[in-house]
């Protein structure tokens, strides 16, 4: 059977696995089976996959689902949500079983995106952009509050919005920019993420 360079990495770290990994099965594991039963790994640490710019890291051996991951990046970048029925509204189930009691996945994912603040000195170009859609309605929400009501001098914008406001401002000045970045992770609030996430939740 012909492989392509993503089904042969998955591979060659599969049975790497399987030849020097170690199990867990000596500690207390969170995840559990529906069973109860806790549910071990056997892993290697710091092995990823890593793929050049002409590679599609498409695998066919094994099921890899792509409606799921679709909408969930939705529900997490675009919606900036954190409710379980706002995804399962598009279709998609895999955060029902970590739903909270309030129908949220805590202060993780969407409510990182959404409720984390940058203030934004108010000018010409920013205007613009929220006048023109090119952030969101919130950012415009944001602005019509700050400015135009409490006559401040800077607008509050979240996370995707702070990123796409200075995507376009450093386009010609700055586009190489290492800090034009997002990020889920936050030590304060990992005690209120139904499931916590890894440090390396940033984009």
């Amino acid at each position: 059977m012909t492989t392509n360079k993503a089904d042969q990495i998955y591979s060659s770290i599969i049975n790497d696995i399987m030849k020097n990994g170690k199990w867990d099965k000596d500690q207390n594991v969170r995840p559990k089976w529906k069973d109860g039963h806790p549910a071990y790994t056997k892993s290697i640490i710091n092995t990823r996959m890593k793929f050049d710019e002409n590679t599609i890291p498409i695998l066919t051996q094994k099921r890899v689902g792509h409606k799921d991951p679709i909408r969930e990046i939705l529900w997490i970048w675009q919606q900036k949500s954190n409710f379980v029925q706002d995804l399962r509204d598009a279709g998609c189930k895999v955060w029902n079983e970590w739903e909270k009691d309030d129908g949220t996945i805590g202060r993780a994912y969407g409510y990182q995106l959404g409720n984390k603040y940058r203030e934004v000195s108010n000018s010409e170009e920013l205007v613009n952009m929220i006048e023109s859609g090119y952030l969101s309605e919130k950012a415009k929400k944001s602005y019509e509050f700050t400015v135009i009501k409490n006559k401040v001098d800077f607008t509050y914008l979240d996370q995707v919005d702070y990123l796409l406001y200075q995507l376009k401002m450093d386009l010609k000045t700055n586009s190489y920019s290492r800090r034009h970045k997002t990020t889920l992770w936050d030590v304060e609030d990992l005690d209120y993420m139904a499931l916590e996430h890894s440090v390396y939740d940033t984009h």
